[in-house]
């Protein structure tokens, strides 16, 4: 079984030091949350993991879909 760390990496998620004060908003905040996964996802069971992953998917669809939203009323109109 693949450690959490290699799984994130493999996916492309760049590994961020969060002590790094040169990091913009979002990649402190990437940095402090992949930091924390990497600490302690493998000490949760299955259930637990499915969880946080269904709850980020949501998520992340709510954000996508408010991001698509927005460049579309951006656009100049042709």
């Amino acid at each position: 079984m693949k450690s959490i760390k290699d799984l994130l990496s493999n996916r492309g998620v760049v590994i961020l030091d969060p002590e790094d004060n040169t990091l913009s908003g979002g990649e402190h905040a990437q940095a402090v949350i992949v930091a924390a996964l990497i600490e302690h996802w493998d000490r949760l069971d299955g259930i637990q993991q499915r969880g946080i992953v269904d709850a980020l998917e949501a998520s992340t669809v709510m954000t996508e879909e408010a991001e698509q939203w927005a460049r579309d009323r951006i656009r100049p109109t042709e």
